[in-house]
């Protein structure tokens, strides 16, 4: 029986929130543990379970294995044919003081368990299979994993995934506590893994190392059309550990695209309020695309509203909206932006290596504390060592070091060095710093020290570029590192046009047309009107020499994905445009590549034909190695609209593919119910101008009923 949601609700903890406490006829889990549902059909490959007993039997079958890794469901995939209740979740506010019943061990439990510096556990116990959450939900989760001193690896509902993709899954009503490795739904998810439209909403907490509202680490997987809505908690007593707080991910070395996070991130250490740190690595290049983050973040030294450090990685169309406070390296979107030079030049030849930050704002309110650390606070960036482009922050930037420490605050970025560049952006907000009055502040209406340089020590000279902050707004004066322009100036057409101007010249410099354009808005600042998200390939079939992909939705009606194979990873996304393989494939409208090779890792993208966004080309998530895969057959699950349901906000619309009847049905932030409409098969755009500018809850239900997305929707005008 499907839970049935009894309102939408403003909750005080959480902020824009769904009511958590659901009514459900699935039965409380007694606390055992039943497997016959595998154990009576171990030759099958698709399993549908349907009580938490049988969830239960999952997880004990996956970490009580000794042979070796039997058990660890890889070549099956589990479905969920039923809500399934943990707990009574009438107080799951209170069990971070008052444990319910049942304490859940993660399915995956591969946990390194240390009592007084002394290891005691290592099990190495993960689950390899596919989990279809089939539009279910599983409310009452407890995982707490923290006894007598000891800090235990790998917390979530699932613990440590390999290799798997997990779905239509959503977790409600749920706490979360750990040591290192904190997720809700998935401490640790590696090797090409995949979570599609799935979500957390409740409380996680963790002590050490990598906590996220979602998944604690993403490493080398993907992550598209999921949320947080909650609460995250990094706190350590130690000085020794790090603990690194995110929105939706603690730590990424993958694709996070169409995701985001709400609610509040907290840390006595480092924060991001969707991913705490994200990076790459030799052989992967990490991409955030399509997300944002509305959350409230409050951290220490590197926070910030959507990245708390990007090292390399490219965050592209991604923006942060909640209020940010630090006290060292604090920024609205990225706290630290890491870049690296890149032999194809300083100018466009940025996106391998760089990190470059692309398409993307924030306008939270940016506050730093007393805690001297020698680097920026900025409305968008605080320090910058990378590209940014075609970016802006109109939020205020203050800085209370005090008389004690020299301020370092800029409108857009705090501190721009070694390889960092600004062009064709802007900034609003109000400048200031509790110390003043004297030519040792670093104090900018756009930046407030910029000191750039290249790989051999010489100074860069025009690193800021077409680049403006508004004089009247920041009340700052500041020349040399970025234009001041007036109120007027700045709403006008004309400025909109010169930003334009920019765009055609970067997208000829970067040879595609990444940058997006600018929109005017009659007496509001300018906006960006960013493409519409294409999704990551996923795998359909492959034989010795070929690869055949699921297509991919269109991003909007008129337009057509195509799609690219490459063997190896020395892509360089400049050229994509005659992206090429070993063997020469081009960007093409079929599905299915012949002719590759056995033991070669290929990467499959895939963009849009008509505006050639090569979000989903950035985003690699599709990584297929011909002989291991006809060795150890993978299943991966379509993702959701491919031949399916589908549902996503794009600008100030929801793109349905309906294949079975839908209701719509929008809602206030107060629970109450704006419109309501039927739709019926095919493809629709449903709109939501004729709102006013605002926060909205769309709840899709398909097929009358048997599956339910909840979208979290903003309009902007």
């Amino acid at each position: 029986m499907r839970t049935q949601f009894s309102k939408l609700a403003l909750t005080a903890t959480f902020g824009i929130a769904l009511a958590l406490t659901a009514t459900t006829n699935a039965a409380v889990w007694n606390g055992t543990a039943d497997t016959t549902w595998f154990t009576n059909h171990k030759t099958d490959t698709e399993f549908t379970i349907t009580t938490a007993e049988q969830l239960a039997g999952l997880a004990k079958l996956v970490n009580d294995t000794t042979d070796n890794g039997t058990y660890n469901m890889r070549g099956k995939t589990i479905r969920l044919g039923a809500d399934i209740m943990l707990n009574d979740t009438t107080n799951w506010k209170n069990w971070a003081t008052s444990a319910p019943a049942n304490k859940w061990v993660p399915i995956g439990d591969s946990r390194l368990a240390y009592y007084d510096n002394m290891l005691i556990k290592n099990n190495s116990a993960q689950f390899e299979g596919n989990f279809d959450g089939n539009g279910h939900i599983v409310s009452g989760f407890y995982g707490l994993y923290i006894y007598n001193n000891s800090i235990n690896e790998y917390t979530g509902l699932f613990g440590k995934v390999y290799k798997s993709t997990i779905k239509n899954l959503g977790v409600l009503a749920s706490y979360v506590e750990g040591g290192k490795t904190v997720g809700g739904l998935v401490g640790n998810i590696y090797g090409n893994g995949a979570i599609i439209n799935s979500y957390f909403v409740g409380a996680v907490s963790g002590n050490k190392s990598s906590v996220g509202g979602l998944v604690g680490y993403n490493y080398m997987s993907t992550i598209s059309n999921s949320y947080f809505t909650g609460t995250v908690t990094g706190t350590t007593t130690s000085s020794d550990d790090v603990v690194c707080a995110g929105g939706l991910v603690g730590l990424n070395l993958g694709m996070i695209s169409g995701s985001y996070s709400t609610g509040t991130v907290t840390s006595n250490k480092l924060a991001g309020g969707l991913v705490c740190s994200s990076s790459n690595s030799d052989d992967y290049h990490s991409v955030i695309a399509n997300s944002y983050s509305t959350s409230t973040v409050l951290g220490e030294t590197v926070v910030a509203g959507l990245v708390g450090i990007n090292t390399e990685s490219v965050i592209i169309n991604s923006y942060a909206n909640g209020s940010v406070s630090g006290k060292c390296r604090v920024g609205g979107l990225v706290g630290t932006n890491n870049g690296e030079y890149v032999s194809t030049g300083y100018n466009e030849g940025y996106y391998n290596y760089a990190g470059p930050i692309i398409n993307s704002y924030a306008t939270g309110v940016v506050t730093a504390g007393d805690l001297y650390c020698g680097f920026g606070v900025g409305g968008l960036v605080g320090y910058n060592s990378g590209p940014i482009r075609n970016s802006y922050s109109r939020g205020s930037v203050s800085n209370n070091h005090g008389t004690i420490h020299w301020p370092v605050n800029g409108g857009l970025v705090g501190e721009n060095e070694k390889y960092g560049s600004v062009r064709n952006s802007y900034s609003t907000g109000n400048v200031q710093s509790a110390k003043s009055g004297s030519s040792s502040n670093y104090i900018g209406g756009l930046v407030g020290k910029n000191d750039p340089y290249d790989k051999d020590g010489n100074a860069i000279y025009g690193a800021i570029s077409n680049s403006y902050y508004n004089k009247e707004t920041s009340k700052q004066g500041d020349e040399g590192k970025g234009d001041g322009k007036t109120s007027v100036q700045m709403l006008s057409r004309e400025f909109v046009d010169s930003l334009n101007a920019e765009v055609n010249v970067m997208n000829i410099d970067a040879s595609n047309k990444i940058h997006a354009a600018w929109q005017y808005n009659n007496a509001n600042y300018p906006t960006l009107l960013l493409p519409a998200a294409v999704l990551p390939p996923t795998l359909a079939s492959y034989t010795q020499n070929s690869i055949t992909i699921n297509a991919v939705p269109a991003p909007s009606n008129g337009q057509t994905v195509e799609y690219a194979i490459e063997s190896g990873y020395n892509y360089s996304p400049t050229n994509w445009q005659t992206l090429l393989s070993a063997n020469d494939w081009n960007w093409q409208t079929s599905l299915t590549f012949t002719g590759l090779s056995s033991s070669t890792e290929y990467y499959i993208f895939a963009r849009s034909k008509e505006n050639q966004t090569y979000i989903a080309g950035i985003a690699v998530s599709l990584r297929v190695k011909i002989d291991e895969l006809s060795t150890t057959p993978i299943r991966f699950p379509q993702i959701a609209g491919a031949t399916g349901n589908y549902a996503m906000q794009v600008g100030n619309n929801i793109n349905l593919t309906v294949k079975n009847n839908a209701v719509v049905e929008i809602y206030g932030l107060k629970g109450n119910l704006i419109s309501k409409q039927n739709y019926a098969n095919g493809n629709h755009s449903v709109s939501l101008k004729h709102l006013p500018k605002g926060m909205y809850f769309v709840k899709v239900s398909f097929g009358n009923g048997t599956s339910t997305k909840i979208l979290r929707a903003t309009v902007t005008h």
